[in-house]
C-alpha cells in the first residue's frame, strides 16, 4: 500500500466498504436473434476490504476504484484484491465537499475526481481535483457541476454535468461535457444540452427536466469516448477531439455500469426482473444491443480489462470473464 503526504492530500486510516448496488433497467424489445457468448472465467480474487455502503465501484485502468462521497476518500485495490491506495482530498475553505466520481489515469497512478464544495456562507462551486505523484491541484469550475469525469488516452479530463443557472435550473444552451487538458486548462466545451430531448422540445421549463448528466455513465476506449445517457435514453460516441461519431437509441431505465474494451466495443450490464442481470454490447451497425447468449448469473458488471469484463456475483469477490 503507498502512503502520500500533502497539505490537501493525505493518507486516510480509516476502514473502508463497499457494495454493489443494482438498478432497474429495460433495453429495447426486439433484441436481435444472434447472441455473442460470454466464454470462461479466467480468475476470480477476493477483495481484502469489508465492503458496505458506497456506489457502486468500478474497474478502471487496471484498479478497483471505490469512493466515500461524503468522507472525500479514494481506495484503489489491484488485480490481487489488496489495498493500492489510499487518498482524501481536503478542498481549501470548503465546509462541506462531495465527490461525484473517480477516474483513473490510463499510464499512472494519478486520479480525477469531479465533486462539489460549499462554504460556511453557503456559497457552493464545482470542482475537478487532480490526485496522485505526489501532489494534489483543483479547479473551481463556477457553476458548473461535474457529475461524471473520466480520463481520456491522451490523458485528458472529461467532466459531464450541467451549468446551474440562478434559478437551479440548467443554463439553456450550455455544454454538458468539458475537456480538460492535464491540470485543468478547458480544451473545449462540447455538446449542447438543446440537443437532448426534452430540452429542445417547446416550454421546457413547464415541467420538470431531467438533465442528461443525472443519469449518465461517461466511459473512455482506445480511440473515443462513449457517453451513456439513461435519463435520455441515449448513447452517444465522440472523438478524443470531441467530435461526434454516432448516436444509437436506448430504452428508458438505469444500468449498473457500461464500458468500452481493448478492442472499442461496448458493454451495458443491466438488471430486469425477473430475468435478473443481463450483459448486452452494442452492434454499431444494427443499432441494437445485444444481449449475452450466456447466463453466468453476475449481478454487477464493473468494467473492462482489456478484452475481459471484470464483474462480481457479490462483492468483495471479482470475476475476470473472456469474451468469445
Amino acid at each position: 500500500m503507498q502512503h502520500r503526504s500533502l497539505s490537501s492530500f493525505r493518507v486516510s486510516r480509516t476502514g473502508w466498504t463497499a457494495i454493489a448496488l443494482a438498478f432497474a433497467c429495460s433495453l429495447p424489445a426486439g433484441f436481435a436473434n444472434s447472441l455473442w457468448m460470454l466464454g470462461q472465467i479466467e480468475r476470480t480474487t477476493i477483495v481484502q476490504a469489508n465492503f458496505n455502503d458506497r456506489p457502486v465501484p468500478k474497474w478502471e485502468n487496471g484498479k478497483l476504484l471505490s469512493w466515500h462521497p461524503l468522507e472525500r476518500e479514494i481506495k484503489t485495490y489491484d488485480a490481487s484484491g489488496s489495498v493500492a491506495l489510499h487518498l482524501s482530498l481536503a478542498v481549501p475553505e470548503a465546509s462541506a465537499t462531495e465527490f461525484y466520481d473517480v477516474s483513473s489515469h490510463p499510464h499512472s497512478q494519478q486520479f480525477a475526481v469531479g465533486g462539489a464544495a460549499s462554504r460556511q456562507d453557503g456559497a457552493q462551486s464545482g470542482f475537478i481535483a487532480w490526485l496522485g505523484e505526489g501532489r494534489a491541484h483543483i479547479v473551481r469550475t463556477g457553476t458548473f457541476y461535474p457529475r461524471r469525469v473520466c480520463f481520456s488516452p491522451d490523458g485528458n479530463v472529461w467532466a459531464l454535468g450541467w451549468d446551474r443557472a440562478e434559478d437551479e435550473l440548467p443554463a439553456p444552451g450550455h455544454a454538458v461535457i468539458r475537456i480538460y487538458a492535464p491540470f485543468g486548462s478547458l480544451i473545449r466545451s462540447i455538446l449542447p444540452v438543446s440537443g437532448f430531448l426534452p430540452f429542445s422540445s417547446a416550454s421546457p421549463r413547464s415541467r420538470p427536466f431531467v438533465h442528461p448528466a443525472a443519469r449518465a455513465i461517461l466511459t473512455a476506449g482506445p480511440d473515443r469516448i462513449g457517453l451513456y445517457t439513461q435519463s435520455h435514453g441515449e448513447y452517444v460516441e465522440l472523438s478524443l477531439a470531441g467530435d461526434i461519431i454516432g448516436r444509437w437509441p436506448i430504452a428508458d431505465g438505469d444500468c449498473v455500469r457500461s464500458a468500452l474494451s481493448s478492442a472499442g466495443d461496448v458493454y451495458v450490464s443491466t438488471f430486469r426482473a425477473p430475468s435478473g442481470s443481463r450483459t448486452f454490447r452494442l452492434d454499431r451497425t444494427t443499432g441494437v444491443w445485444v444481449p449475452a447468449g450466456t447466463k453466468i448469473g453476475f449481478a454487477t458488471f464493473l468494467g473492462t480489462d482489456g478484452l475481459s469484463l471484470v464483474m462480481s456475483r457479490s462483492l468483495p469477490e471479482l470475476v475476470w470473464v473472456s469474451v468469445r
